[in-house]
């Protein structure tokens, strides 16, 4: 009886992930192809269209670009990738200048500022918050290296490279306010 508790355990243990993956993962994704094979409509029955609903994708134009366009991203950021990372370095890595580093973190953190507002996202507290706990995430698993150190000065030169990055967003936003009319008025708009 000791032993057949014994092997269940690790069962036990499994458990809540294998419920959650089950019920946000596997169930949906299987759901999905499911109806993938259908016309579905909210209200109402689902038909069966086999594989019609592919067909129309693959013959899609907007799906020939996307294909191109994302087969061209693989071929090129994958070997960057995995070049840029097995890459010798010196070890520890010497910085151009002293200081260095904060400059990387500070432009670092202003690019992701303003990839974020290029990329759609209009939250702008959210992602101050978001990217100053990504900031100090990356700190504290720095810590747990054995050749990195966690710096509270890395994490300002993170704050003060979102406080730049959200400048150099507002700078682009207010010049494109002034310039749309004035174009407008240019191309009788």
């Amino acid at each position: 009886m000791h032993r057949i508790k014994a092997s269940l355990v690790p069962y036990l243990f499994l458990a809540p992930s294998l419920v959650l993956l089950t019920a946000f993962a596997y169930y949906p994704s299987l759901f999905a192809l499911f109806m993938s094979f259908h016309r579905w409509k909210i209200l109402g029955d689902a038909e069966f269209i086999g594989l019609r609903n592919y067909l129309d994708v693959l013959g899609a134009d907007e799906f020939q670009v996307a294909l191109r366009n994302t087969l061209l991203f693989g071929l090129v950021t994958v070997p960057a990738g995995v070049v840029l990372a097995l890459w010798p370095q010196p070890h520890p890595p010497r910085p151009w200048f002293p200081g260095a580093d904060k400059l990387q973190h500070a432009l670092a953190f202003a690019a992701l500022v303003w990839l974020g507002v290029r990329g759609g996202y209009r939250r702008a507290l959210v992602l101050v918050a978001g990217l100053l706990l990504l900031g100090a995430a990356i700190e504290v698993a720095q810590s747990f290296t054995a050749t990195r150190t966690a710096e509270w000065l890395d994490w300002l030169a993170d704050a003060i490279g979102i406080a730049f990055g959200a400048a150099a967003v507002q700078i682009e936003a207010r010049r494109r306010a002034t310039r749309s009319p004035g174009l407008e008025q240019e191309h009788g708009g």
